[in-house]
C-alpha cells in the first residue's frame, strides 16, 4: 500500500515534494487508523459493549487524543527557543521530519545495480 500510494502520488505530483508526502500520509495514516477503528469496534461488540456508546467512546477519544497531540506540538514548536535546530537546548531535534528522507534513500539506493540487501529489498516490497 505504501509504495502504491508513493507511485501514484510521483505521477500526479511530479516534482513537487511536500504534495507528494501530504498525499501519502493521508493516504496511508488514514487507511492505517480506520483499520484500528474497526478491530477496537470488532473486540468491543465481542464483549457485547452495544455498538452506538462504543462509536462514541471512540470518536471521542480519537478527537480528545488528536487535539492534545496537536496542542503539545504547538507548545512545544512555540515555547522551546531553535527548536529543530542544532542550537537548541537538551537536544530537542525534529526527528519526525526525517522519515520520508530515509525511507526514499534507502528505496533509492536499493534500486541501484550495486545494492547489498538486493533479498531483503524484494521481500520490502511484498511486505508494503
Amino acid at each position: 500500500m505504501r509504495g502504491l500510494l508513493r507511485r501514484i502520488a510521483g505521477y500526479v505530483y511530479e516534482g513537487k515534494v511536500l504534495a507528494n508526502i501530504w498525499f501519502f500520509n493521508v493516504g496511508y495514516i488514514s487507511g492505517i487508523k480506520g483499520l484500528a477503528f474497526a478491530q477496537d469496534l470488532k473486540l468491543g461488540l465481542c464483549c457485547n459493549i452495544p455498538p452506538r456508546k462504543l462509536f462514541l467512546v471512540q470518536a471521542v477519544g480519537i478527537v480528545m487524543g488528536t487535539l492534545g497531540q496537536v496542542s503539545t506540538l504547538n507548545w512545544a514548536l512555540e515555547q522551546i527557543p531553535h527548536i529543530c535546530t542544532d542550537a537548541a537546548p537538551n537536544g530537542f531535534t525534529c526527528p519526525f521530519s526525517r522519515i520520508h528522507f530515509n525511507t526514499d534513500v534507502y528505496k533509492d539506493t536499493c534500486d541501484w545495480k550495486g545494492c547489498r540487501y538486493k533479498t531483503i529489498h524484494k521481500g520490502g516490497t511484498f511486505g508494503t
